[in-house]
């Protein structure tokens, strides 16, 4: 058994009931499924595991819900102004742009997606499954989530 926390207030139907947890809540994980008491909340591979709660084992839970969350919201800006690039170069092709040229300016695009995970991956090897944030960053410790932080920044 590992004890787990709720990283943020929410209510959602879990395996069993509908459950209604705030953060800080304690709950315990059980051969794969995490549990308020004697319900089962949810499977702790899924979605609502990553979104809603961390380890605790350490006493270190929050902190790494909070750290994990804020990587993850970097994730995004990065993906979303590498997008904006991306579409910024699109646009810019001219009708008599040739495949060449097209393909040229795209090659020149820094890939800062692709950057950012690749920083994930020096820290926290197998943290991605096909470029998804995986059980094992969200259940990183604090100290290499705090070195993704900074490279990320």
């Amino acid at each position: 058994m590992i004890n787990y926390i709720v990283g943020k207030d929410t209510e959602f139907k879990g395996i069993a009931k509908v459950f209604n947890l705030k953060r800080g809540k304690e709950v315990v994980e059980h051969d794969n499924v995490i549990y308020l008491n004697n319900d089962p909340i949810c499977y702790l591979a899924s979605e609502n595991s990553k979104c809603f709660f961390a380890r605790n084992d350490d006493e270190k839970g929050l902190e790494r819900f909070d750290l994990a969350h804020a990587i993850v919201d970097r994730i995004k800006e990065i993906v979303s102004a590498y997008n904006e690039s991306y579409m910024n170069v699109v646009n810019s092709f001219a009708e008599e742009t040739t495949e060449e040229e097209k393909i040229n300016a795209l090659a020149n695009l820094e890939n800062t997606v692709e950057k950012a995970y690749n920083k994930i991956k020096v820290v926290i090897p197998n943290a991605l499954t096909n470029d998804t944030l995986n059980y094992r960053f969200f259940n990183a410790s604090v100290e290499q989530l705090e070195s993704i932080m900074r490279v990320l920044w």
